[in-house]
């Protein structure tokens, strides 16, 4: 039989001490603390003693992790491009175009550059092309566009939801014989409203802000959004995005195609069996996004290291991730409050620049909601009065942040780069003489540097670590992950 729980309190108590310890020791060389932060750890002169030992027989080692947290010690600003906000409430479906200019002019002065909202094809396109050729109803597409641009606004368009003729329904994806027609109109959609676009050309009146970014679906790997068979999802989805990038490539060669906007649950199988269907969307995705859902900042950073990781393994080191939607829905019932929002937000925004995982977008779910029925969650997501624009307490939260970020809060910008924990094998007393089973556990500590909380570290649980059997307290580190 294995022996996996202590055998003694004193056992348990040391178990626990060496995990504190490895906690420890991962802030001491995840970065170079500031001032405060030394303060705040200056009664661990074990851990700090134990720091000085690693880096006595890791000289290379640390002379590099110092190299490299002295080239970003200054302040950088963040470009207005990184961060944008969802909007899809902004359709005659939902928002009277009367209310429009009030709610946008408000996401410009929060300090968003794009709002990211569905393309609609079932509207654009009601019915299938005759002889192949295709008739588009651009009228409410380009009013939205329109409306963004005098507010100095860009469109971040999702090409969803589907067409009725196309699927099963509006709302369901386009069968294998109509995928040809979705990335037709993705191609359409490049060439109407991207670079040097007939939209643009048709309105000189307006500031041109051609679309950068078309995300291909919406969380094609959950079933609310895919209205089908969710288990040929990864492989037809696949064949979606090879179909659509070829499409909008030929149509604006300076628009980048975004793959993925996947929901949590399952996103690192659905990457793997989507590569493994379609092996060459690695040399074509370049972008991909992800909806880590975390309810805190340290969940959902623990979540974006996962993705970062398989996208590294199946799609490459070289592709971006955006994060397209991070929120709380705070109907009446929630356990959650306007703080917890605003930290999650704000922890983010100040965070996700920073970090090692090539993140080249935050675009928080959402702008506004209705807030009339507690049974639906969507309409509880905003962080502006539905009717004023008004930002509550967590919008001015992350306002505050991204203002900061950008080099136009009353603070400068944080300093410092955000790094995943080196490996650290545990020593837990209870494992003992190799009767134990290997066990993983989660220890990480992101370095916050500057951020303005009760605490200038942040746990969370990024790092994956393998306790291995063994009688003494503590291990020594391992190489960088």
């Amino acid at each position: 039989m294995l022996r996996d729980t202590p055998s003694s309190p004193l056992r348990m108590l040391a178990g626990l001490v060496a995990a504190a310890l490895a906690i420890v020791l991962g802030a001491s060389l995840t970065s170079a603390p500031t001032a405060s932060a030394r303060e705040s750890i200056a009664s661990f002169t074990q851990v700090e003693g134990f720091h000085v030992d690693y880096c006595r027989h890791h000289r290379r080692r640390c002379a590099a992790r110092r190299a490299r947290l002295a080239s970003t010690a200054t302040a950088t600003r963040v470009s207005p491009d990184f961060y944008g906000v969802n909007g899809q409430t902004f359709s005659r479906k939902f928002m009277p175009l009367s209310e429009w200019d009030t709610q946008l002019d408000g996401v410009r002065k929060a300090g968003f550059s794009s709002v990211r909202r569905e393309a609609w094809w079932c509207d654009v396109e009601r019915t299938a092309p005759s002889g192949g050729v295709h008739s588009y109803n651009w009228t409410d597409t380009d009013e939205f566009v329109a409306a963004l641009a005098r507010n100095n606004l860009r469109w971040y368009p999702m090409v969803s939801p589907g067409a009725g003729w196309a699927g099963t329904s509006w709302a369901s994806p386009p069968t294998n014989a109509h995928i040809p027609d979705y990335a037709a109109f993705a191609g359409a959609l490049a060439e109407r409203y991207g670079t040097n676009g007939t939209f643009w050309q048709a309105h000189p009146e307006l500031p041109s802000l051609p679309v950068r970014d078309l995300e291909i679906w919406n969380e094609p790997d959950l079933q609310r959004f895919w209205v089908d068979d969710l288990s040929g999802s990864p492989n037809r989805y696949g064949a979606m995005l090879a179909a659509a990038t070829a499409a909008i490539n030929d149509a604006d060669p300076e628009a980048r195609v975004v793959a993925g906007a996947l929901a949590p649950a399952g996103a690192v199988d659905y990457i793997a069996e989507m590569v493994r269907a379609h092996p060459e969307l690695r040399d074509q995705v370049s972008t991909f996004s992800f909806h880590p859902y975390g309810r805190t900042a340290s969940r959902s950073l623990d979540r974006i290291v996962a993705i970062r990781r398989a996208v590294d393994q199946w799609l490459g080191r070289d592709v971006e991730i955006q994060i397209t939607e991070d929120g709380l829905s705070l109907t009446p019932s929630s356990p959650y409050t306007l703080q917890d929002r605003a930290d999650l937000w704000a922890k983010l925004a100040l965070t996700l620049p920073r970090t090692d995982c090539r993140i080249s977008g935050f675009l928080p779910h959402n702008w506004t909601g209705p807030k009339t029925d507690p049974t639906q969650h969507d309409e509880w997501y905003g962080m502006a009065d539905w009717r004023t624009g008004e930002l509550d307490p967590s919008g001015v939260a992350l306002k505050r942040a991204i203002l900061r970020m950008e080099g136009l809060g009353s603070n400068p910008p944080p300093t410092g780069k955000v790094s995943r924990l080196p490996k650290v094998a545990l020593a837990a007393p209870w494992f003992r003489k190799g009767r134990s089973r290997p066990a993983t556990v989660s220890l990480v500590v992101m370095a916050l540097n500057d951020y303005p909380g009760p605490s200038i570290w942040d746990v969370s649980d990024i790092c994956r670590m393998r306790i291995r059997p063994y009688s003494g307290l503590l291990a020594s580190a391992f190489t960088a992950m």
